[in-house]
């Protein structure tokens, strides 16, 4: 709905738009009931896969047979169900959410030492990226250690990305003392040398299937931009903890920032 206005600003009217959305509703809550149905069908498949390739491996390992060629179709039929499982994951973290069946198992956990954790395998996916730390020590609180993991990971696997020239990605964690706004929490920042953000890029990511520079993505990510996906269940899990998550960038070709805060405990509890 809209005022119409006179020259001198003075309401005289309105216009009063109404549309019939019950087809698009329709046509969305059946693309989520295919995605959750296809993502628990190839679960078990995907299993049964990756259980056997995996065994294979050992098994060539044990009993050293086979040339160098059959042991690396071995690792990248590992690689590959690996992969494959990730986006099924994925997909069914989408399905759960939408469901509100999106659950949290909260224990107590040091935020710095979890940041450290997920950190060091990390440093081997890019050699043209360094990751420095800056890290408050310790930031105890109580999270659903899995998920906020996960979101760590996106975070940085992002920074990649999105940084296809390289350069340092800054993690900086830091606890913020309660005020009376808000209670006390961790803040976690990862910030990135690339491709930058322009203002609706910066809130369009965090919706599901957006990717701000899918044409852009090149380097160690050749073949796997992603669905878009990530950033929309990092904020999920985010604001379940009871926290925010936004990006800060001065514009394109200027790097950006993710930035999270999370409440030290969960929400309603003293």
């Amino acid at each position: 709905s809209a005022p119409l206005r006179e020259r001198g600003g003075e309401i005289v009217g309105a216009v009063l738009v109404c549309r019939d959305i019950s087809e698009l509703r329709r046509l969305q809550q059946a693309k989520d009931a295919f995605l959750s149905v296809a993502s628990h069908e190839l679960r078990t498949p995907l299993t049964t896969l990756h259980g056997y390739a995996y065994l294979m491996g050992q098994r060539l390992q044990l009993l050293e047979i086979g040339d160098e060629r059959m042991r690396r179709y071995v690792e990248t039929m590992q690689r590959q169900t690996n992969r494959m499982t990730e986006l099924v994951e994925t997909l069914l973290d989408v399905s759960r959410i939408d469901a509100g069946r999106l659950t949290l198992r909260y224990e107590s956990c040091d935020l710095a030492a979890l940041v450290r954790e997920v950190v060091e395998p990390l440093r081997d996916l890019s050699n043209r990226h360094e990751i420095r730390l800056a890290l408050a020590a310790p930031v105890p609180g109580r999270w659903d250690r899995d998920r906020i993991e996960q979101v760590i990971v996106n975070l940085l696997t992002n920074a990649f990305r999105y940084s296809p020239d390289g350069g340092p990605v800054d993690v900086v964690l830091h606890q913020q003392p309660a005020a009376a706004d808000r209670p006390a929490s961790a803040v976690l920042r990862v910030q990135d040398r690339g491709l930058g953000l322009t203002p609706e890029q910066q809130t369009l990511i965090f919706e599901r299937f957006q990717q701000a520079h899918e044409d852009d993505v090149m380097g160690y990510t050749a073949g796997r931009t992603g669905m878009g996906l990530g950033l929309y269940i990092s904020r999920e899990i985010v604001e379940r903890h009871g926290g925010r998550i936004w990006a800060e960038s001065a514009g394109p070709g200027q790097g950006a920032s993710f930035v999270v805060t999370l409440p030290l405990k969960p929400p309603g509890e003293r």
